[in-house]
């Protein structure tokens, strides 16, 4: 769930449009993504089926290869984390406006969640979890997705996002909840003020999304009252 910092292609050279890891195909049409399995959902209006140009369809062949060899919850790094079937598995993504320590971040984020965490990539360990943290050059600079098998975190996303934006004094942003009529919008995030204000905010769709998530304020919408706790 992750967006390169530049624009990528496919096998064939296709340029494939990605927004903080959604991946668009088809002029916007097909939405592509990674939720600890490989989602892909229609972005029209009406969720009408949408037909497939021979080149479109091999573009989305190519891309889903892609993703099946890439998917985090496959990752080496961690035997203990990833010998889990898939659909056990479960994840949490951040977004950080600004630059963010990764150790201060991680320790915290530990805490919060009530298991250790070992990094995408890192030396084989054994913790439960793992995580990734990437970079951009604007907007929410900083991304972190995490992911686990077995006994669930202390804190759902959303309470965990209101514990770090108040631990790091900055906006944090993540997924909406389920229960939410836009959750399965890949433009649509929950952000979270260091107050603990939370409300609904759109993506800004003028800006080029792959070197930062960049966000259209005017969309924002309170999602539930302040929380004190």
């Amino acid at each position: 769930m992750v967006a390169p910092p530049n624009r990528p292609t496919n096998e064939r050279g296709i340029p494939v449009e990605i927004k903080n890891g959604v991946y668009k195909l088809a002029g916007g049409e097909i939405a592509v993504w990674l939720d600890g399995c490989i989602c892909i959902k229609t972005r029209n209006k009406h969720n009408d089926p949408f037909e497939l140009a021979d080149d479109e369809a091999k573009e989305l062949a190519d891309l889903l290869r892609r993703l099946a060899d890439q998917n985090p919850i496959r990752l080496p790094g961690n035997r203990q984390h990833t010998k889990g079937a898939a659909r056990n598995e479960s994840i949490m993504q951040f977004c950080f406006e600004g630059e963010i320590d990764e150790e201060n971040l991680v320790r915290k984020l530990e805490e919060l969640v009530g298991f250790k965490m070992d990094p995408v990539g890192g030396a084989e360990g054994t913790a439960p979890a793992l995580y990734s943290l990437q970079r951009y050059d604007r907007g929410f600079k900083t991304y972190l997705w995490l992911a686990w098998n077995g006994r669930p975190p202390k804190t759902d996303p959303i309470d965990c996002a209101i514990q770090l934006s108040r631990f790091l004094r900055t906006a944090v942003i993540t997924d909406l909840p389920e229960e939410h009529p836009d959750h399965a919008v890949p433009s649509a995030w929950c952000i979270i003020e260091p107050s603990g204000d939370v409300f609904s905010v759109l993506e800004d769709d003028s800006v080029d999304q792959t070197h930062g998530l960049v966000l259209d304020r005017t969309s924002q919408r309170p999602l539930s009252p302040t929380r004190k706790d």
